[in-house]
Formats: structure tokens, sequence, C-alpha cells
């Protein structure tokens, strides 16, 4: 199973602070903004500069780690979302107001691991079985929802080329352009058919193939996915 690359997640950070300070020496007065975000790619923190009266660029830096329970194709999960991007997006103002249609892409690591062991009725595949409390039943699934360098495109409002500073507000809609999810199954341990046979994940070429089915049943209610929707709020201030 993949593990989420920490040092890819240091760079990611260090290149996003380097840019913060490197920007100001770029510019003058009124064409940097700095601003918090929160989002479905999570909570992160973006510096905008103006380029022209038309044009500005953006570098955003987003992450997220939250634990919860989730329900998927029937089976019960103790679940981990880890969220992590760095993103650089160019805005175009056609107006030259706050209104802005942006392109760019994020290089993002975003994916849900799961873990189930819980007594009860799993539908695996084509078949149910039971788990009982002396089983050692385990399913972990890997869903990764995105790896690499993704394109994104959407539109929003904020920081105005026009604006020489003050309080900035942003919202922004846009999709990611990326694959559909994919998804690692393994379920070892014992428990029940639905003859009443004792079976053992572990050992049994038959049950896995089940457990294939069941990856695949997973894959295919993910595969909407391939655009993942992102919204975002942002609140800063342009010096």
């Amino acid at each position: 199973m993949k593990l989420i690359s920490k040092p890819r997640r240091l760079v990611q950070t260090v290149a996003l602070g380097a840019s913060l300070l490197l920007i100001p020496v770029l510019g003058t007065a009124g064409n940097l903004g700095v601003a918090g975000k929160i989002s479905s790619l999570g909570y992160g923190l973006e510096a905008d500069y103006v380029l022209s009266d038309k044009f500005s660029v953006r570098g955003q830096y987003n992450t997220l780690d939250y634990d919860d329970t989730f329900k998927e194709d029937d089976i019960d999960y103790e679940g981990t979302l880890d969220l992590s991007s760095f993103g650089v997006l160019l805005d175009w103002h056609p107006f030259g107001g706050a209104f802005r249609v942006t392109a760019g892409g994020f290089n993002v690591d975003n994916e849900i691991r799961g873990v189930s062991t819980a007594s009860g009725t799993y539908e695996i595949g084509d078949e149910e079985y039971t788990v009982g409390p002396n089983d050692n039943f385990r399913a972990d699934a890997l869903i990764t929802l995105g790896d690499g360098f993704k394109p994104y495109l959407g539109f929003g409002w904020g920081h105005s080329p026009a604006n020489q500073g003050g309080l900035l507000l942003s919202f922004d809609i846009g999709v990611l352009l990326q694959d559909s999810p994919d998804v690692d199954l393994q379920v070892t341990g014992s428990a029940t058919d639905p003859f009443g046979n004792p079976v053992d994940f572990s050992s049994d070429p038959t049950l896995q193939a089940e457990v294939q089915k069941e990856e695949d049943n997973l894959k295919d209610d993910l595969k909407g996915f391939d655009l993942y929707p992102v919204v975002s709020f942002g609140i800063g201030w342009r010096f």
C-alpha cells in the first residue's frame, strides 16, 4: 500500500514559502496578496501576484488530514482522508475587475485509507460473509483520488488588479481534470460463508477472486471522480 510522501510535502511547503519571500522583491506596492484558504482540497495558503491590468498569477498549498467512518459498497470502514496539493494558477480578469477565469494545475497526493475489522455481515464480490467476534477478519482499502500533476480549470472572484491594497476576499469554483480513482483492496482472515462453512480469505484463491470483484465494484462506484470538484473561499490582505 502506498504511503504519503512526507518529503514531497516538505518540498512543497518550502517552495511556497520561498515564493512568498521573493514576490514582494519583484513587485511594487499593491501587487501582492496573501490569503488563507478553505476548500475541497483542504486548508491552504495562497500568494497572488498581479502581472498586468488583466492577468495575475497564484501559488497555492493545501493540506488536510481527517479521520472518520465511511461506508463503501455496504462495508463500514474506519478511514483517513489525506489531501496534499501544490498549485500554480494563471488568472485572466477579462473586465479588469475581481471576476477571473483560471487555468493551471496542481501536483496532488490525495487518498483515502480505510480498515474494517468489526463483526457483522460483509458483501464481498457476489457473496455475503459473516464475521464473528472470534474471527481475525480484516479489510484494508486504499483509494487514490489523485497522484501527480493534474490540470485545473475554473472561475471566481478576488484580488482585482485595480485594487491598490487592503482586505482580500476570494471565491472560486473549478475542477481538477484527473484520472478515475484507483483502488487497492486487501482482505485477510477468517469468516463464515453463506452456507455456514468457515473460510479463510488469506489462503483461498476462490475467495480472493471475490475480493477482486469487490475491488472492481469500488472502482466502478468512484469513476465519476475523474473530474474532482474544487470550491474554495479565502480571506487575506493585499499589500
